[in-house]
């Protein structure tokens, strides 16, 4: 049995900076085999270590068809992620992982799929938005609602504009606070929702962000008609093994690591939790 806590050795090949303090790192397994059966789905997590400081867990933002290559986009919020930000192409990290149960975007197949994301929750939801838009012909329609706090801090911003000028997705953008050269929605996601009328009609949503946009969302999308079944969360959480051990992660009866990190809200609400 392999060890579960023995990271596979990665490669970092590229670093772009995304906006202030933000950086995404495309990394490359040293041994090449080891792609074929780590392959992350949408919405999983790694954990990643550097060596001499610890290891944290972190989104994906690789889309299913974008093989060979894990890219992971980080803020520097403390000790490891200011000595990551700080290495360069050429040094090594150690991943562990794929772990957690990623989106449920087969089930979304033939509906409009909306994801909503913000903030530190855009990995994950690109890993969804670019996975659904490579399959396109499978949905009736994806569109993407998307909040930052201002145009500096839009996360994939030359991305966002090839995504917007392929019209294989519907893009809505809103910042919290606009600058001279914004032309665009100005206001929290919940207006940009709102503004745009969202649709339940044959619709899934997936939503990732920080806990406290969450939190609004949800009852947005309730008061545009949405039903609990239609609204799909991906969870934070201060998680640690990765694996269902250390016990960090318990949400109720379940772990965040391992039954999620993607949850149903009608299943949460079951199990009486409330965001």
């Amino acid at each position: 049995m392999k060890n579960p806590y023995f990271p596979h050795v990665a490669v970092i090949r590229d670093i772009r900076d995304e906006g202030p303090g933000l950086k995404s790192f495309d990394l490359a397994f040293r041994d090449e085999s080891v792609w074929e059966e780590f392959q992350p789905k949408p919405g999983q997590f790694v954990e990643l270590s550097v060596f001499g400081e610890g290891e944290a867990p972190f989104g994906v933002a690789t889309g299913a068809h974008e093989t060979g290559q894990l890219r992971l986009s980080i803020q520097q919020v403390g000790r490891l992620t200011k000595v990551l930000h700080s290495m360069s192409p050429g040094d090594e990290v150690g991943v562990r992982g794929p772990f957690g149960n990623g989106w449920p975007l087969e089930t979304a197949k033939g509906r409009n799929l909306i994801i909503i994301g913000g903030g530190i929750g855009m990995p994950p939801v690109r890993s969804a938005l670019v996975t659904a838009m490579a399959e396109k012909d499978q949905y009736e329609s994806i569109s993407l609602y998307y909040g930052a706090r201002s145009p500096e801090h839009i996360t994939y911003a030359d991305e966002v504009e090839r995504w917007i000028a392929s019209g294989d997705a519907n893009i809505h953008i809103t910042v919290d606070v606009g600058d001279e050269s914004w032309k665009g929605h100005v206001g929290v996601i919940t207006t940009l929702l709102e503004d745009e009328k969202a649709s339940p009609a044959n619709a899934v949503t997936m939503t990732c962000g920080p806990p406290i946009m969450i939190h609004f969302v949800i009852p947005t999308l309730t008061k545009l008609g949405f039903t609990d079944d239609q609204i799909i969360v991906s969870l934070e959480a201060r998680m640690k093994c990765g694996i269902g051990k250390c016990g960090r992660c318990n949400l109720g009866a379940e772990y965040i690591c391992l039954d999620g990190p993607v949850f149903a809200y009608d299943h949460l609400q079951a199990m009486g939790i409330k965001l």
